[in-house]
């Protein structure tokens, strides 16, 4: 078993990268992005949480933030000040350049195809596939976190996830796990699992 992991945001891509030495040979962690060309992004991020970062800016006006409001003792970090809020200009690849040019322990990893690939870029993930034709070829499992909600912006409806996999020859196995919206049950965001049909 190999794991090879992309990071972007600086702070959280150093926790990431002691996790990933503590498995020696066994696993990489590059700190860049993922997207569907290469070059560079801007990541909206928070002080208080660096993993809730997005390419997509927070929507502070969203219906999901407003739902939520009071049902905390204190605000998450989406209703937070925007003083807290923070941009960085980040590098971002795409997993087909990546593995196509890469000259670290993944590479003779990659030949051999992927077990499962994990994406989980809070509203980028059609980036991130449509960057990774030839990464899926070789890919058995997807599993990724499909936003539903707002807090990113309006999201992309779901018939376009399922058109871009079913054309990449995989299908949709299970809905993993389902984040509700507490007050009126509204589906947040999912966990999908697609599988080479």
């Amino acid at each position: 078993m190999f794991c090879v992991s992309f990071e972007p945001h600086p702070d959280a891509w150093k926790e990431l990268s002691i996790t990933s030495k503590s498995f020696g040979d066994r696993a990489v962690a590059y700190n860049v992005g993922v997207s569907d060309s290469i070059g560079h992004l801007t990541l909206h991020t928070h002080r208080q949480d660096s993993v809730q970062s997005s390419f997509r800016a927070f929507n502070r006006e969203s219906e999901t933030i407003a739902a939520h409001r009071g049902l905390r003792r204190g605000p998450s970090i989406f209703e937070g000040s925007d003083s807290h809020d923070y941009s960085i200009d980040v590098p971002v690849t795409t997993l087909d350049v990546h593995f196509a040019e890469s000259t670290g322990p993944d590479r003779s990893w990659s030949k051999n195809g992927f077990d499962l690939l994990k994406i989980d870029t809070q509203g980028w993930d059609l980036q991130v596939l449509r960057g990774a034709s030839r990464t899926l070829r070789t890919t058995r499992v997807v599993l990724l976190e499909w936003q539903f909600d707002d807090i990113y912006g309006r999201p992309a409806p779901i018939a376009e996830l399922d058109a871009l996999m079913t054309a990449a020859g995989f299908r949709l196995w299970d809905i993993a796990h389902v984040y509700k919206d507490l007050k009126n049950l509204r589906t947040l965001w999912a966990d999908l699992v697609y599988v080479r049909a």
